[in-house]
């Protein structure tokens, strides 16, 4: 079962997320685009070309925002984030992260159980600690940041970040 390694409250400055988005019914369990989508990217040299921008950091990140309550559904961008004031390429899609404070969650575990159960783990912490969700972001994402994702523990275990916008419970920005 994954676990919460460790907790954090960060300030994002204005962030460009840019990569492939793909529209992801919630009642669709046994469809996974998310995995195809992933492995489209990496396939087709989208990764590769991510790889080369100014980015904020070196993680790949999977953003998850545009919740549509009609459909449930919403959207999942596999990409990058890029620097402030960086370039981004035609033909990717974007998304824009405006300056906020973020509850992050260190959540460690099989790569399999992790995106599952990273959401969860994070916004306990966060409710453990007088935060909340900050709605009126629309965001969550998952951030594969190296080498936490990229070396496996002995035992195979990697640990996912796990962004969510947050503010005081009595509302205002933590």
């Amino acid at each position: 079962m994954p676990t919460l390694v460790k907790f954090d409250v960060r300030q994002l400055p204005e962030l460009t997320v840019a990569g492939r988005a793909v529209r992801v019914r919630m009642a669709d369990e046994m469809d996974d685009p998310v995995s195809e989508l992933w492995s489209r990217c990496h396939g087709d040299g989208t990764i590769d070309e991510l790889d080369t921008l100014d980015r904020f950091d070196d993680a790949h990140v999977g953003w998850m925002g545009d919740f549509d309550a009609k459909t449930q559904s919403f959207v999942y961008l596999a990409g990058v984030l890029l620097a402030p004031g960086a370039t981004v390429p035609d033909g990717l899609d974007v998304r824009r992260i405006d300056p906020c404070r973020a509850a992050v969650g260190w959540v460690q575990g099989w790569p399999d159980e992790l995106v599952p159960n990273a959401q969860e783990l994070t916004e306990t912490a966060m409710a453990e600690t007088g935060l909340r969700t900050d709605d009126t972001a629309g965001w969550a994402m998952e951030l594969y940041s190296r080498p936490r994702w990229d070396t496996p523990a002995a035992n195979g275990e990697v640990v996912l970040d796990f962004y969510v916008p947050c503010q005081e419970r009595g509302g205002a920005q933590a």
